[in-house]
């Protein structure tokens, strides 16, 4: 059986500068309300919707982002009842 390489998941868990990440969130659903989260972010915060990142699918958005701000978008993403099934980093 092979062995998962993580290293660079661990390398990305601890990038704390505020260099931007492309990000792929998968949802439950891109509805009103996890498009909301995703623009008040924009206006407060270092986060771009992707040109053309909320097309992608009904249910996922591509933003760019720091790797710090993954957590704080999932909690508010919880916060207004979206689930989120997968984060990627692309």
């Amino acid at each position: 059986m092979a062995t998962l390489d993580i290293r660079g998941l661990d390398e990305f868990a601890r990038d704390y500068s505020e260099t931007r990440r492309r990000i792929v969130f998968v949802l439950g659903a891109l509805d009103e309300a996890a498009m909301q989260v995703f623009l008040d972010f924009q206006t407060c915060a270092p986060v771009t919707i992707e040109p053309g990142g909320e097309g992608l699918s009904r249910r996922s958005i591509c933003v760019s982002t720091p790797a710090q701000m993954i957590p704080e978008i999932v909690r508010a993403l919880v916060g207004v009842n979206v689930a989120v099934y997968q984060i990627i980093a692309v």
